[in-house]
């Protein structure tokens, strides 16, 4: 097994599983260092990550979960180990400090440099001279980080500083540097001379990501940490010679259930949009109401609560992550859509999600996954970022809506 990552939500997890899977590099997602008996369970696997919480616990924590992942994805003999972060760089000091996180990975490998993949093309995510630009779901167009209308307003890790150096440096006390687009071509001696720290590599477009990937897949003869989005694993997956799958179609499923904690403007259109195709909606104070729509055949969106204040994204995980094991345990939902980074591990937390396989693909970086519960069961269930997916994305899930029976309650 030569391919491992650990992520810091579960949204970013999925992303990276459906680049390797559709690249044909058979990858299984775990909720924490897996057993041997969960590994057995996915013969012929050649990449294991790992979903955590990183991207919204304090340091701390934070270095406690990505230490143990640590351990156990060299353990099983991994030579490349990312530590994947959301294309978006979602960050800050206090909450999934990025920066400390790769220091602390650095010291556990004893590594001098870390490459740092900055941009992920294929989200429209570009960096240059270590500035990232990201594009906006709603008008299609390219905003630098800071002055992006959705993630400069993000509600946990509003994006302050698009210079990724700048950014990383305020989190760590390792040097940061970067490599422009026009040193790009000298990537593998920097790699073999740069002085400790982290370098920040710029990426426009997937020729730049596929120089990274074969820099970085080159030094990996012994545990070799890399960070970046998704866009690592499309640079390392177009080197391994597989034949690609094609993309599955999602098959019906009217017993589906849409949970949402995501304040993105893109999430709330398709949210709008599933609605006028025939979605009840409910807040999770009425997931009974939701249960009884599910079990009359209808498809189900269950909100987050309307609640801003201090310490509202823990508030508002807590109550998604108990509407789910309700609405599970009533044994009527078959299929279940998490909208919303920070809120995607908790939801599979409470659902006892143990390890999740691509099934199909439902938009570029949302994959329809199989898991696993921790009582032997399986589910359907997808992982969606905020800004993530076209408008019918939703209705695309369920396959079907029935706009008779459609039905909204604001709990």
């Amino acid at each position: 097994m030569r391919l491992a990552y650990y992520a810091d939500d579960f949204t970013g997890a999925t992303d990276v599983l459906e680049r390797y899977t559709l690249a044909g590099v058979s990858a299984a997602v775990f909720l924490s260092p897996p057993e041997p008996a969960e590994l057995a369970a996915y013969p012929g696997l050649e990449c294991v990550g790992i979903a955590g919480s990183g991207r919204i616990v304090g340091i701390q924590e934070l270095e406690r979960e990505w230490l143990a992942a640590l351990s156990a994805l060299t353990g099983l003999g991994a030579a490349l180990v990312q530590y994947k972060v959301c294309s978006t760089f979602d960050s800050s000091a206090r909450v999934g400090n990025i920066g400390h996180a790769l220091a602390v990975g650095s010291r556990a490998l004893a590594q001098d440099v870390v490459p740092v993949l900055g941009g992920c093309p294929h989200l429209g995510r570009y960096c240059c001279f270590g500035n990232l630009f990201a594009t906006y779901g709603l008008d299609g167009r390219t905003y630098r980080l800071d002055r992006h209308p959705s993630m400069s307003r993000h509600p946990t890790t509003p994006a302050r500083e698009a210079d990724l150096v700048r950014m990383l440096a305020s989190q760590t006390s390792l040097p940061v540097r970067s490599l422009p687009l026009p040193q790009l071509e000298d990537l593998d001696a920097t790699l073999a001379t740069a002085e400790p720290g982290l370098l920040v590599v710029d990426a426009l477009t997937d020729e730049h990501v596929g120089a990274f990937g074969r820099s970085v897949l080159g030094r990996a003869q012994t545990p070799y940490l890399v960070a970046g989005p998704s866009s690592v694993a499309v640079g390392v997956a177009g080197l391994l010679g597989r034949t690609p799958l094609p993309a599955s179609t999602v098959d019906p499923e009217p017993a589906t259930v849409v949970l949402s904690g995501s304040r993105s403007p893109v999430t709330a259109e398709q949210l709008s949009h599933a609605e006028s195709a025939g979605f009840a909606v409910f807040r999770t104070s009425a997931t009974g109401q939701a249960v009884r729509a599910l079990r009359d055949g209808v498809p189900v969106i269950v909100r987050a609560p309307n609640d801003q204040g201090h310490g509202s994204g823990a508030r508002i995980r807590r109550a998604l992550a108990a509407a789910a094991r309700r609405i599970h345990r009533d044994g009527f939902a078959r299929r279940f859509v998490v909208c919303g980074g920070d809120t995607s591990t908790s939801v599979a937390r409470a659902l006892g999600v143990r390890s999740v396989s691509m099934l199909a693909r439902l938009a570029d970086a949302v994959p329809l996954c199989t898991a696993r519960l921790d009582d032997g069961s399986t589910i359907e269930i997808a992982f969606k970022g905020g800004q993530m997916g076209a408008p019918d994305l939703l209705v695309d899930a369920a396959g079907s809506a029935t706009p008779a029976a459609a039905r909204s309650c604001p709990g």
